[in-house]
């Protein structure tokens, strides 16, 4: 057996002519013997894996190369491929299941070109198609005509991040590198630490900053030719700020602790034995376990000790199980009755129960999102919480989901090449603890001890009141990364408001779903409730969820709103306008989804009366703020507080395209009150489901079976309120009629 390191080179598929082929390029393994003076060899990608384990005891060191496919997006996004995307499945398989497994058992990695990205993907990141035809990047492809040495020749400068590996061994700030990718990153994977960036900010090197090593390097160019050269497909992200990353398993961008790992770089040679002479002690890694896998290294790396498995239900609200650290598993070991999608806020359930569901009252199979995966700050041991996704048993999204729902109408943008961008307001109002439901809500006590009386709208002071409560809230949600943007006093009586950075539809529902759990805990470590009740006391204001809302070409990354002429907009804007004017009636069962809710719509002062929409106009239930016109945006001002954040945003999506696909037209903008104009919404839930179930549109929209069941459970709802005698009919008519 060789006395030199042993460095592994997963293959590619090749097919030459008839014959499939496994092969790796030439200049890969050039630069494991000419650079490195090791023996490279080859990690066949097949179908089932081959004992990845086994391979990995055998080997110093692995090398993950270049190729000219591309991983398939479904590994890192909701996204579908582009026409003529060259992929390559079986090798995704076995190396997003190689990288963790590698971490795990000590195994260095260097990974360039495709590598790179997987490298990414695997430890939760994820990727843009074409970072090209993204707003801000230089175009990073190579020319394909050109002759190779040309082609990989220096095509711009790098900087160096001073605190880096490759700062450090290079001893300069700056290089040259060459550039061969049209891939770049959404989101860097978690311990993922940035060592070199392009003049676009695109990133060309990292580095793990976690057990184990690993480095991936861009091509950077010391000289050499090009045959012995790294040629990455580079990955982009700059690391964000604190407080404002998106959501999911994120960077942990930390200093490295050790850096003895790489005093042998490439490889350190611990003289293995060979391969005929080691076991396998282990069950093999199977493609189909690497996500699991990864998010098992991130629950052990934080000592995790339980995880809370949620699952958002009709209503908004968190089910689900709490599952041990060690067991949890996201393929065989959490599963929930699909009854819960069935079920009202009192527990009860409707009449056609059993229409709605399956006969036997059967289990989803729950699956986790690796992208919402956080620590859960108020609990006394080390805790995850993680949204997880429900299927079938035939592996299908469940229909009656509100996650999937919301999927759903993404999948339609996405088919029409468009991708909505989202910005969430939220109201709520902090109350005194009420612990007899037949007494009204009171404003509690702030620093001064003394609760509000007058109205506060914009109020530092008033804020500052509750520093204590929204510390302790901020300090939660920069644990668990929700980006919450800003915060300001409302007109009510200790009534807040938080906006979050605008994003995808999916991530922010998801933030607000999580956002609504983090706030009721704060303010009860502090003897307060915090309510999202739309219209919580009588003699004050009601709480909205305002729904910033635009729509980019998913392909070349522009604002579609935006008019060719300034301060005009596009028709595709007009048209999308006029879908929330024609369709938001007959939604309105999801943004004002509890009898409560309408007494903020009916009576509140400040919420919309009708579908009239006007120029940063307030009184109109569509506004449309002034800003850039690559901000041009229509602000929907109808969802209350208490509305589900997936369902409320599936709707307003599904109004909107519906719009633009009917080619509708809006009305003439409103300049003065919209008030003055009249009520033209439903006067009550019941009012709100009857539209519902008139309009087929919106039911093909998000789904027959799901609308059935929300109505049926709103019905249910609404017929339980209405058997409860209030105290005012008690009061008033006991003796009067």
């Amino acid at each position: 057996m060789t006395s030199q390191p042993l460095v592994g080179l997963p293959t590619d598929h090749k097919q030459i002519g008839a014959h499939p082929f496994l092969a790796v390029g030439e200049k890969y393994i050039r630069a494991v013997v000419d650079g490195a003076g090791a023996m490279p060899v080859l990690l066949p990608t097949l179908d089932p894996a081959l004992p990845l384990r086994e391979f990995l005891r055998g080997v110093d060191g692995i090398m993950l190369t270049g190729s000219v496919s591309n991983i398939e997006p479904h590994h890192y996004s909701d996204e579908s491929s582009y026409e003529g995307n060259l992929l390559d499945p079986r090798r995704d398989a076995t190396n997003l299941a190689l990288i963790p497994l590698a971490l795990d058992m000590g195994v260095p990695l260097l990974a360039i070109c495709r590598g790179f990205q997987e490298v990414n993907v695997a430890l939760g990141g994820s990727l843009y198609q074409k970072v090209h035809e993204q707003p801000g990047f230089m175009d990073h492809r190579e020319r394909p005509d050109d002759p190779l040495d040309l082609q990989y020749g220096p095509a711009h400068d790098v900087a160096l991040a001073p605190d880096g590996l490759l700062a450090q061994w290079a001893g300069v700030e700056q290089v040259k590198v060459n550039s061969l990718h049209g891939q770049g990153v959404r989101r860097l994977g978690r311990d993922l630490v940035v060592e070199a960036t392009a003049p676009d900010g695109l990133i060309e090197a990292f580095r793990h900053d976690g057990p184990g090593f690993l480095l991936t390097s861009s091509g950077i160019r010391n000289g050499g030719s090009p045959r012995t050269r790294s040629t990455c497909r580079s990955s982009r992200r700059s690391v964000p700020p604190a407080g404002n990353t998106p959501s999911g398993v994120r960077a942990n961008v930390r200093r490295p602790a050790r850096r003895e790992a790489i005093a042998s770089f490439p490889f350190p040679t611990p003289n293995p034995l060979p391969m005929s002479q080691k076991k396998n002690s282990r069950k093999q890694t199977t493609p189909q376990q690497a996500e699991e896998s990864a998010l098992r290294r991130w629950l052990k790396e934080r000592r995790i000790t339980e995880v809370e498995c949620l699952v958002p239900d009709i209503t908004g609200n968190a089910r689900g199980k709490i599952i041990p650290a060690d067991k949890f598993s996201h393929d065989y070991g959490t599963r929930l009755p699909e009854g819960i999608f069935a079920t009202t806020v009192t527990g009860d359930y409707p009449d056609d129960y059993y229409e709605l569901t399956s006969p036997s009252d059967s289990d989803m199979m729950l699956r986790p999102d690796p992208d919402t995966v956080r620590m859960v700050p108020w609990a006394a041991d080390p805790t995850a919480q993680i949204i997880h996704d429900c299927y079938t048993k035939a592996g299908q999204p469940h229909e009656l989901a509100p996650r999937n729902v919301l999927r759903r109408v993404l999948a339609e943008y996405e088919q029409a090449g468009l991708r909505p961008v989202v910005a969430p307001e939220l109201e709520f109002f902090l109350v005194q603890k009420n612990t007899d439901p037949d007494f009204p809500l009171l404003p509690p006590a702030g620093r001064s001890g003394r609760p509000e009386t007058a109205r506060q709208s914009y109020s530092i002071d008033a804020v500052n009141e509750f520093d204590p409560i929204l510390d302790l809230m901020y300090d939660y949600c920069e644990a668990m990364e929700l980006d919450v943007d800003t915060l300001i006093h409302e007109s009510g009586a200790a009534q807040l408001e938080v906006n979050f950075t605008h994003a995808g539809a999916m991530a922010l529902a998801d933030q607000v779903f999580l956002f609504k759990r983090t706030m009721r805990e704060a303010a009860m470590r502090h003897g307060v409730y915090a309510t999202f009740l739309a219209k919580p006391m009588e003699n004050e204001p009601g709480s909205a969820m305002h729904i910033h809302q635009s729509v980019v070409d998913a392909r070349k990354g522009h604002n579609v709103f935006t008019g060719k002429d300034p301060g005009k907009f596009s028709p595709v804007f007009g048209h999308y306008l006029a879908g929330l004017q024609k369709y938001v009636p007959m939604a309105m069962a999801f943004f004002a989804p509890n009898v409560n809710s309408y007494r903020r719509l009916m009576f509140g002062e400040v919420s919309p009366s009708n579908v009239q929409w006007g120029y940063d106009n307030r009184t109109c239930g569509l506004r449309v703020p002034m800003d850039t016109p690559e901000n041009m945006r229509v602000e929907s001002r109808f969802a209350g507080s208490d509305a589900n954040p997936y369902l409320a945003m599936a709707a307003t999506l599904a109004c909107g395209l519906l719009g633009i696909r009917e080619k509708l037209k809006p009305t003439a903008p409103t300049a003065g009150s919209a008030k003055e104009i009249g009520y033209d919404l439903p006067r009550s839930l019941g009012e709100a489901l009857d539209g519902l179930e008139a309009c087929k549109p919106l039911q093909e929209m998000l789904g027959p079976r799901f609308v059935r069941a929300y109505v049926s459970v709103k019905r249910k709802e609404y017929e339980t309120f209405f058997r409860v005698i209030s105290s005012w009919e008690r009061e008033f008519l006991l003796l009067n009629v």
